[in-house]
């Protein structure tokens, strides 16, 4: 009878100090995780301002999870699925929305249909635990923990949390959400026409680039060939599992067999290449990844908005057939937003 009271007190106790990656794991309570159930119903609401903002009014986030630090396993953003079928996450690290679509499907559903830890390194990086490392949600690949914790950019993983000051974290929102709710201008861009929705999965740099050749009808190789054929193809020049320099070069030699005079280059992240290339109507990519830019994952990016007080927000094909995922920041742009590869001419 006294272990089943014990039990029952436990069950309390946890139902009362949710338990995050690494308490689940140590037993010990986490004063990170408690603030942020504090704020949860702060998070909500920004999140569903901003989203009125940028997507239309209407919009309902429910099925909130707590996503992960993979070097503190303490809870740093939040995933929301939302009432029109898609899915948006909520930094807790910069206190704002760092990524959302309207209709694409949350990345982690399988990973919380498991019971699975969600981890998340910003937008366009999504990880589980497998074994001693962390699972790559798109592609598969295993980053083993000794190589997170000699990366040079480890830091870009892992979030100084505002959470040790709640009232803080709480002015702040108020402070963005009476901006938010101000009528301000913006400056916009988009492709003319949809990017294509083909995907090869694990051959996100080809995919990419396939993405720019067919906008720009620069498929001379094969022609009777299919989209998949087609990327699959342009892996062999590549690489599957790509760097920004085999991306560049292997385009290039792509474009070079195939007679054409256009060729790529390469840069660091850049809003000005971003607006300059969608402007003059061509698509370029976007690296992320909290460890080696391009070595992550590689998006296309098709639209942009930039408001005046310094809000970004990128719109791009995520190479996993989705064309309305949106990328965002204020002001200062993440440390795993990396690199682009574009055309020249």
């Amino acid at each position: 009878m006294k272990r089943i009271l014990c039990l029952i007190i436990a069950i309390l106790l946890l139902s009362i100090f949710p338990v995050s990656a690494s308490t689940a794991q140590n037993g010990e309570t986490n004063q990170s995780t408690r603030a942020m159930n504090h704020l949860r119903p702060q998070f909500r609401q920004y999140t569903e301002l901003y989203l009125s903002r940028f997507l239309h009014d209407g919009i309902r986030t429910h099925g909130e999870s707590f996503l992960y630090d993979m070097i503190t396993s303490e809870p740093i953003a939040i995933v929301y699925d939302l009432s029109s079928g898609g899915y948006a996450i909520f930094d807790v690290s910069t206190l704002s929305v760092s990524e959302f679509s309207e209709s694409s499907l949350n990345p982690y559903v399988n990973v919380l249909k498991n019971k699975q830890i969600p981890y998340y390194c910003g937008a366009g990086n999504y990880y589980t635990k497998k074994g001693s490392g962390y699972t790559d949600l798109y592609s598969g690949i295993v980053i083993p923990m000794k190589q997170l914790l000699i990366s040079t950019n480890e830091k870009s993983c892992s979030r100084t949390s505002i959470l040790a000051d709640p009232e803080a974290a709480n002015s702040v929102l108020e402070r963005k959400e009476r901006l938010l709710a101000m009528s301000s201008s913006y400056v916009t861009g988009s492709l003319t026409r949809q990017l294509s929705t083909d995907w090869v999965n694990g051959k996100c740099g080809p995919t990419s680039i396939y993405n720019m050749l067919e906008f720009r009808g620069e498929l001379m190789l094969y022609p009777t060939r299919t989209p998949i054929q087609h990327i699959n193809y342009i892996a062999s020049f590549t690489g599957s599992t790509v760097s920004l320099s085999s991306l560049t070069s292997g385009t290039n030699s792509y474009l070079s067999m195939a007679g054409s005079a256009r060729r790529v280059s390469s840069c660091s992240y850049s809003f000005s290449r971003v607006t300059a290339e969608i402007n003059a109507n061509r698509p370029i990519t976007l690296g992320t990844s909290a460890f080696a830019g391009t070595d992550g994952h590689v998006t296309t990016i098709h639209g942009y908005v930039r408001t005046l007080d310094d809000h970004y927000v990128l719109y791009v094909n995520d190479s996993h057939g989705n064309n309305d995922v949106a990328y965002s920041y204020d002001v200062t742009p993440p440390s795993h937003f990396a690199d682009h590869v574009y055309f020249t001419n």
